[in-house]
């Protein structure tokens, strides 16, 4: 009973869907009247399946995922006055499609991945008895980005106004669309690497009773990470408007 352009809609954006276990007809939700003459839709017609589908769930122990992290140490003592190390850390996280948003349309379904480094290289050099110099050069990059299909990135986002519910099951309303809850609330691709490079001297110079120090850091941060907010066109079912009352200055809606 729907246009011919929102069959294709959904012919097109809204296949892949598990099976439902059962319907909601318009007369459950109360009739649907004519409108804009066009003939009352029966109260037997169904209007809204109640689908069954599987998502990742956190039961207490955190998102299911994939995770490791290694660590290691390599310590080298070049002379009695020289001595150094180098320390690497890596930590691999994957959390499976549908934790960062799940849909009743699977192919929907994003996740989440994080992939951070950080490596520090020490240098402890005595240039004397009374003298101590200390050089520390580290680097990090921290990465954090959603997973999702992005052959569906240009997908339009269908969505009702606000979190809809169905009156007659309590459940939400959902459309096709990448992370398509609320307006704004989506927008992908999301995430992006964070460099930090940090070089660091210090010198401990000791005169009698008398100890000095002295030092500077260097620290360069580039950020890399981005936000598609609105990459996806929103259309929203719906109404809202407001009501402007200029010389109070209250608003209604």
């Amino acid at each position: 009973m729907l246009p011919s352009n929102v069959q294709n809609y959904f012919s097109s954006f809204g296949t892949g869907g598990f099976p439902g276990s059962g319907v909601v007809t318009a007369g459950q939700l109360g009739g649907i009247p004519a409108i804009n003459g066009a003939a009352a839709v029966p109260s037997s017609t169904p209007i809204f399946d109640i689908v069954n589908f599987k998502a990742p769930f956190d039961a207490g122990g955190d998102q299911p995922q994939n995770t490791y992290r290694l660590i290691g140490r390599l310590d080298f003592n070049m002379t009695d006055r020289t001595q150094m190390f180098f320390r690497f850390g890596r930590e691999n996280l994957n959390e499976f499609q549908g934790t960062a948003f799940y849909s009743v349309y699977p192919q929907y379904d994003v996740g989440t991945g994080t992939s951070n480094n950080s490596g520090l290289y020490s240098l402890n050099h005595s240039f004397s008895p009374n003298t101590l110099s200390n050089t520390k050069i580290s680097f990090s990059r921290l990465s954090t980005s959603n997973s999702f299909n992005t052959a569906l990135t240009s997908t339009p986002n269908l969505m009702l106004f606000g979190f809809a519910t169905d009156p007659t099951t309590g459940n939400l309303i959902q459309f096709p669309g990448l992370e398509n809850i609320a307006p704004g609330l989506g927008g992908l691709p999301f995430g992006g690497p964070q460099n930090t490079l940090q070089v660091q001297e210090d010198l401990a110079v000791t005169k009698g009773k008398h100890s000095m120090r002295f030092g500077g850091q260097y620290t360069y941060i580039q950020l890399n990470k981005a936000y598609g907010a609105y990459a996806q066109a929103v259309e929203q079912l719906g109404y809202q408007f407001f009501e402007w009352h200029g010389r109070s200055g209250k608003r209604g809606g």
